[in-house]
């Protein structure tokens, strides 16, 4: 039942960019490598039950399936104490198709199982393109707040109205700090987490989540100076090699995490199955044996005896 298919990285465009010049890290190029169209699913004939997850880290969750419960249609008791050859032949021919009903169970917990796990793929998948839009917009808007207090810098920093003609010079605004960073490249295994809930209900998280970076828009209205205003720039220019560092993080624990919840999946279905199917192979094996006792000499099912023929009387002896 694992499909083992992984999800589709989200891979955006390398960033060309200048000292306040087009900050807009593209994500023209989203799109997945051209793959062979998908052939339409054919419809099937099994009814939709969706499972449901428990809440948690994907290591600790569970999965419950929602097939409706199968239960042994036969009770071998009733066919051992039974004194009627009627029910007795009616319960062989039922007996005869009674594992259709096991493996239509069967089909039922296999194929929504299946169907849960295609949502959660559709979940993972979106959360992926849902964080790397997150960062393309707010890297697109600190280009815009750069490019917006460009020429305060330029013209001394302070933004404040000129100086009209023989006023008194003032003194330039003190210069903050020059910005540094503290960034830290994601490592080791990052275990994502889902909320409680059926399959297309639940929501996905990963700790390598979208890269906002480690500044604001705020910094750029506020910075004073051209050496602290360039720190933030030179931060700018490299940010998207970080935010490349959380998306190669977030793809392949994404895909681990998927991985894990298919596991999840496949442990969930066994732990309601499996019993299920051993009660079966019990039950079936107990109304078997009380179908063959009643096949035997003396049941209900045995054949009629025949009479045995008499033996021929001696002849009589003549009398001489």
């Amino acid at each position: 039942m694992k499909t083992n298919k992984k999800l589709a990285f989200i891979s955006l465009g390398a960033v060309a960019m200048a000292i306040i010049g087009a900050y807009s890290y593209s994500n023209g190029a989203n799109a997945q490598a051209a793959q062979e169209p998908a052939a339409a699913p054919k419809a099937s004939s099994i009814p939709r039950y969706v499972g449901s997850f428990s809440a948690g880290l994907i290591n600790a969750i569970t999965y419950t399936p929602s097939c409706p419960g199968y239960v042994f249609p036969m009770d071998a008791a009733a066919i051992q104490e039974s004194r009627s050859r009627a029910f007795v032949e009616a319960e062989v021919i039922r007996f005869r198709n009674i594992r259709e009903g096991m493996d239509n169970y069967e089909d039922c917990m296999i194929e929504n199982a299946r169907r849960d796990i295609d949502v959660i793929s559709g979940k993972l998948s979106g959360y992926l393109t849902a964080e790397a839009g997150k960062e393309a917009a707010n890297y697109s808007a600190l280009g815009e707040a750069a490019r917006a207090n460009a020429d305060r810098i330029r013209s001394g920093g302070g933004g404040a109205a000129k100086k009209k003609k023989g006023a008194p010079a003032t003194a330039a605004p003190a210069e903050t700090g020059v910005f540094v960073s503290t960034y830290t490249k994601p490592a080791g295994r990052q275990i994502g987490s889902i909320t409680a809930g059926t399959a297309d209900a639940i929501n996905y998280s990963n700790p390598c989540g979208a890269f906002l970076g480690e500044v604001s828009a705020n910094h750029f209205a506020n910075v004073v100076g051209s050496a602290a205003f360039n720190s933030l720039v030179d931060y700018l220019q490299h940010m998207p090699e970080k935010i490349e560092e959380f998306r190669a993080c977030r793809n392949e624990q994404t895909n681990e995490d998927y991985d894990l919840i298919q596991l999840k999946v496949q442990d969930g279905v066994n732990a309601v199955f499996v019993p299920v199917k051993t009660n079966f192979e019990r039950q079936y094996n107990l109304v078997n044996t009380q179908l063959n006792l009643h096949r035997q000499p003396g049941g209900l099912l045995a054949p009629a005896s025949t009479p045995r023929p008499k033996a021929p009387a001696p002849a009589k002896k003549k009398r001489g």
